[in-house]
C-alpha cells in the first residue's frame, strides 16, 4: 500500500458522505461518487474528490470520469432496490449492476482495486433466534435473494472483497424513535432491535482495511439487541416524541444477527455497544 492510498466510495449517500470523514482522518484519498449533479459541491466541502457517476452498465467515458475506479480501494454503498422496486427485472438490476462492475474492473485494472461491499442483514429470514454469517450461504437460505446473489457476484470473484451485511443504520437524525411517534398499538415491541452506529461502520471498514482482511463476510451490528419497545420509549422520552403503545400479545417473528465473529477475528471495540445509548445530533 502506497504511503497515502486512495479509496473510492461508490454511491455516497447517507452512509458514505458519514464515513468519509474517517477515512481522510486515517490518510485515505478519498474519490466520492453521486449520480446527482447537485451533490457534487456537497462532496467536494468535505473534503472528496467528487464523480458525477452510477453504475448502470455501459461505462463509458464520454459519460463519466473513469479515473473514479483507478484506485487502491472501493467501497460500494449502493443501496439495492430490493423494496421499492415493482418487479423482478427491477430487483435485478441490482445483481447486474454488480456483475458488471465486476468484470469491469477485473478486465481494466491490474491489479485490481479492493472491494468493501455494504450489504445488508435483510439476507437473513426470520428464526426467532440467533444469525450468523454462516446460515446463509446457499441461495435458499436467504431471506432476500437478491442481495445474496449480489454479495456473491463479487465474492465469488477473483477481486479481493469483504462483505459487511450491515444492520439498520443509526445517527445524526436517524432516531428509530421518531418513525413511530405517536402510533398506536404497535405489535413489533418484542422483537430485538440489530441496530450499528454509522461511526461503527466506518470503525469496521477501517479495521477490515488496517489488517487485510479479505475475503470475509461479517454482520455488523451493534452487540447488544433491546427491544424495540425499550428503544421507542427511549427515545421519546430524550427527545420529546409522543410515546407510541404497543399490543404485546402477537408474535411476530425476530431474528438477532450475531457480531461476534466480527468482534473475534477483528479484535473489535464498539464505540457504541448499546443502541439505547447511541448519541444524535438533531431531530
Amino acid at each position: 500500500m502506497s504511503s497515502s492510498p486512495s479509496i473510492s466510495i461508490l454511491g455516497c449517500g447517507w452512509l458514505g458522505t458519514r464515513i468519509l470523514p474517517f477515512l481522510q482522518k486515517a490518510g485515505y484519498q478519498v474519490k466520492a461518487s453521486t449520480t446527482t449533479p447537485t451533490k457534487l459541491d456537497t462532496l467536494r466541502k468535505i473534503g472528496a474528490t467528487p464523480y458525477l457517476l452510477g453504475v448502470t452498465p455501459p461505462f463509458e467515458p464520454q459519460d463519466a470520469d473513469l479515473s473514479f475506479f483507478n484506485t487502491d480501494y472501493i467501497i460500494i454503498a449502493i443501496p439495492p432496490q430490493t423494496r421499492r422496486a415493482e418487479d423482478i427485472e427491477q430487483k435485478r438490476a441490482y445483481v447486474e449492476q454488480m456483475a458488471y462492475l465486476r468484470t469491469y474492473l477485473l478486465k481494466n485494472y491490474r491489479p485490481a482495486p479492493k472491494v468493501i461491499m455494504i450489504s445488508s442483514t435483510s439476507v437473513y429470514p426470520n428464526t426467532n433466534g440467533i444469525v450468523r454469517e454462516s446460515d446463509v450461504v446457499k441461495i435458499e437460505d436467504a431471506e432476500n435473494h437478491i442481495i445474496l446473489e449480489a454479495e456473491n457476484v463479487l465474492f465469488e470473484s477473483h477481486l479481493s472483497t469483504t462483505i459487511l451485511r450491515c444492520g439498520g443504520l443509526m445517527g445524526d437524525s436517524r432516531i428509530p424513535g421518531k418513525y413511530f411517534a405517536g402510533k398506536t398499538n404497535l405489535t413489533t415491541g418484542h422483537i430485538p432491535v440489530n441496530f450499528i452506529h454509522y461511526d461503527d461502520v466506518a470503525g469496521i471498514i477501517l479495521s477490515v482495511l488496517e489488517q487485510d482482511r479479505w475475503n470475509e463476510i461479517y454482520n455488523v451490528v451493534a452487540p447488544s439487541h433491546p427491544k424495540r419497545r425499550e428503544i421507542y420509549l427511549s427515545n421519546a422520552k430524550k427527545f420529546g416524541f409522543e410515546a407510541p403503545t404497543f399490543d404485546m400479545s402477537g408474535q411476530t417473528p425476530y431474528k438477532i444477527v450475531s457480531a461476534d465473529k466480527l468482534i473475534k477475528q477483528l479484535d473489535y471495540q464498539f464505540a457504541y455497544p448499546d443502541p439505547l445509548e447511541f448519541p444524535y445530533t438533531t431531530i
